[in-house]
């Protein structure tokens, strides 16, 4: 996938949470040698010792890349 990109747009749509937990919820669009590929994507964050860390995350490929 890093082969060729171009660039890549990450838009934040929401963010919520309450503690020491987070979600992160929103959609990408990638630029690359084999055309343009949208998706979504979560991210879990989780607070530790007063700084925020990835705990998980999802994407999902909504129109694929051509090729």
């Amino acid at each position: 996938m890093a082969e060729g990109v171009k660039s890549v747009a990450l838009v934040t749509d929401e963010v919520n949470g309450g503690g020491e937990w987070a979600f992160e919820r929103g959609h990408y669009s990638l630029d690359g040698s084999h055309g343009n590929e949208t998706g979504a994507y979560l991210i879990v964050w989780k607070k530790v010792d007063h700084k925020w860390f990835i705990y998980n995350d999802c994407f999902n490929v909504i129109k694929p890349a051509k090729g």
